[in-house]
């Protein structure tokens, strides 16, 4: 899988509450990561819809909360993100829509760690720049 850090707004859609936003990375056909800033219990139903870039070009989808990790990531505008959620789609993505959601270019960090060009550093180091003060 590689790795994508295209904007995605996500619910509950079975719950009042409206959008939520965050970032969709590791996007495949099966499966792909949430980051956001809340926390979703495993076995929860998300409704996410993913924005492609310039194209405009937006796909909703559905999936499961599969399993959560906390992790700091810092991405180019300057939102951090908390969690990181994976998703197990209900319908498998046509790899066409992977393609076009997957930014296709991407940087070094510090560290040397592979990152999507929209992010500024991995979280590892964000983590270090927020212990160090």
């Amino acid at each position: 899988m590689e790795l994508s850090g295209c904007r995605a707004s996500w619910d509950f859609f079975t719950e009042p509450g409206g959008l939520k936003t965050g970032r969709i990375r590791e996007l495949g056909t099966q499966t792909a990561v949430l980051c956001c800033s809340e926390p979703i219990d495993s076995r929860r139903w998300v409704r996410v819809v993913m924005h492609a870039g310039t194209s405009g070009l937006a796909r909703a989808a559905y999936a499961r909360v599969t399993d959560q990790y906390e992790m700091i990531d810092l991405w180019e505008d300057d939102s951090l993100t908390l969690y990181r959620h994976e998703l197990e789609w209900i319908r498998p993505f046509e790899p066409e829509w992977v393609n076009l959601l997957t930014p296709t270019d991407w940087n070094l960090c510090e560290c040397t760690n592979l990152i999507p060009k929209t992010q500024k550093i991995c979280g590892l180091c964000a983590l270090r720049v927020v212990i160090s003060g």
